[in-house]
């Protein structure tokens, strides 16, 4: 097996999972994903054509927005 390389893709091409967060880079991306996972909410960090982007569930957008902003 060998594996195909990542696709890298536009924001509204991550099938169910939104933007909750556009963080400057990939080290600040991931500690703000592991905030959101310390309060429960699943989390995923992904570079998209636009940047790094960290994307959850539409149920979560509301919730993670107000974590990451506090």
């Amino acid at each position: 097996m060998v594996e195909r390389d990542k696709k890298i893709g536009n924001e509204d091409e991550y099938g169910l999972l939104r933007v909750a967060h556009s963080p400057t880079n990939h080290i600040e991306g991931e500690m703000l994903r592991q905030k959101l996972l310390a309060v429960g909410i699943k989390a995923t960090l992904s570079q998209t054509k636009n940047g790094p982007k960290i994307m959850v569930f539409e149920k979560d957008l509301k919730i993670a927005k107000a974590t990451l902003n506090s």
